[in-house]
């Protein structure tokens, strides 16, 4: 029997790595806790004038991320 409390959001890296920094209950706060740790290059002349939605676009395509639900055993 699955429990909803075993599956979260988390970044996923290009070659399926899992940023456990990343993690969460729902899409968003990852979203949210990926923009509040790159204060510092959104701050940029380069990206400064992006929306937040802009700035999470070119931030995954840069690194090669994405959001996906990932399982807290394939997690461990």
């Amino acid at each position: 029997m699955k429990h909803k409390s075993q599956i979260r959001w988390a970044v996923v890296g290009y070659r399926g790595y899992i940023n456990h920094g990343y993690m969460a209950f729902t899409r968003g706060h990852v979203i949210e806790k990926v923009l509040s740790d790159h204060v510092r290059l959104r701050e940029t002349p380069v990206w400064s004038g992006l929306t937040d939605a802009q700035f999470w676009r070119k931030l995954k395509r840069r690194r090669g991320w994405s959001v996906r639900r990932v399982s807290l055993r394939v997690a461990r």
